[in-house]
């Protein structure tokens, strides 16, 4: 078959562009496969940052960009058998049955066009990666989706040694004023609070930034970086699945504070970097919102909380129990085996390939 893929964010290289290219990746073991995009370097920055084999993957020319007309983008989409399309709510007129739609997170009615909405029916299929994300697109576009778990990888280094390291790993993604989506400096004021009683514990932030976003993140915080809290920006797969490697602990945020009826997007959609820490041996301390709630079982293979003090007391509760942390590291590790790649592109085969 010949495929096509895009995703309006490829730039961003974070969860979702990992999600849009493993699937790249496993296809095009058999089949002929597009991504559309016009950067020529993207294929090869996504390679190292996301430790996949795009060598069969095509780049060609960004159809869906806004500057091209509909007959255009309508013709050229005729050659292909399907297209799997990352919807950031706006969908493209294909002809009917070639559409697979995904959805990375979830959209109110009042966020979408009634166009949009009723462009859903050129659908083949509609995918979303969490029950959570489903939960609000079927309301959206009355339709019923299929739930297509990320392809979380699986950490495994040799040889390192845990150290007293809590570690959150997620884009910077600002809102304005000193907010942002995943919450990144919450959690680094909050660790601030906890180092104060644990003197021996360090806080890693592994974070991507776009090259628009650098100069604002450096200014909220570059000055944050002292002994303890380490700030490594834009760093390869290698680097980061050292690091996970090394961490103890995995806090998560994104949601916090946040009104979810308004604004549902502003959970965690799934939490793909939860699931590749706990694969490593990180036990969760996470937020009790969105995805994280389909990933972590609190009080078995991690936690969840509600409150500041809930992140603080039960992250003390596993610093202060060696037995009890060891333990957990250990059913934190088995979740990979129902989040992984395999059960991702076995059920991704199915999905494309059923008539």
């Amino acid at each position: 078959m010949k495929l096509g893929i895009y995703s309006p964010y490829l730039d961003t290289l974070t969860g979702g562009e990992l999600y849009m290219l493993t699937i790249a990746e496993f296809l095009s073991k058999e089949n002929d496969v597009d991504v559309f995009w016009d950067d020529g370097q993207i294929l090869e920055k996504a390679s190292k940052r996301f430790n996949l084999d795009l060598s069969k993957v095509n780049l060609v020319r960004n159809i869906f960009d806004v500057s091209n007309n509909f007959y255009e983008k309508f013709v050229k989409t005729l050659k292909y058998d399907k297209i799997i399309y990352l919807s950031d709510g706006s969908l493209p007129i294909l002809a009917p049955k070639k559409l697979i739609v995904h959805f990375q997170f979830p959209l109110l009615k009042s966020q979408v066009s009634n166009i949009n909405r009723r462009k859903i029916i050129l659908a083949k299929k509609v995918i979303c990666n969490s029950k959570f994300t489903k939960s609000f697109i079927d309301k959206t576009y009355s339709v019923k989706s299929v739930v297509l778990y990320p392809p979380a990888q699986k950490i495994t280094v040799e040889g390192i040694k845990k150290e007293n390291i809590i570690l959150t790993v997620g884009r910077y993604q600002p809102y304005g004023g000193n907010d942002d989506f995943k919450k990144l400096k919450f959690m680094i004021d909050t660790f601030k609070k906890f180092e104060k009683e644990n003197k021996d514990w360090k806080f890693f932030l592994v974070t991507s930034v776009r090259d628009e976003d650098s100069q604002n993140f450096e200014k909220e915080f570059g000055s944050l970086r002292n002994n303890s809290i380490r700030i490594i920006k834009n760093a390869d797969f290698d680097e980061v699945e050292q690091i996970y490697s090394k961490a103890k602990i995995y806090w998560h945020a994104a949601g916090f504070g946040e009104n979810l009826n308004k604004n549902p997007e502003r959970a965690e959609h799934f939490g793909m970097s939860t699931v590749e820490a706990m694969s490593a041996g990180c036990v969760p301390v996470v937020i009790n919102l969105g995805g994280q709630k389909e990933i972590v079982v609190s009080g078995e293979n991690g936690y969840l909380w509600d409150t500041e003090s809930e992140l603080l007391n039960l992250t003390k509760k596993l610093v202060d129990n060696k037995e009890l942390l060891e333990n957990m590291s250990k059913e934190a590790k088995k979740i990979i085996d129902f989040f992984g790649k395999e059960r991702f592109c076995k059920e991704l085969d199915e999905i494309v390939n059923k008539k």
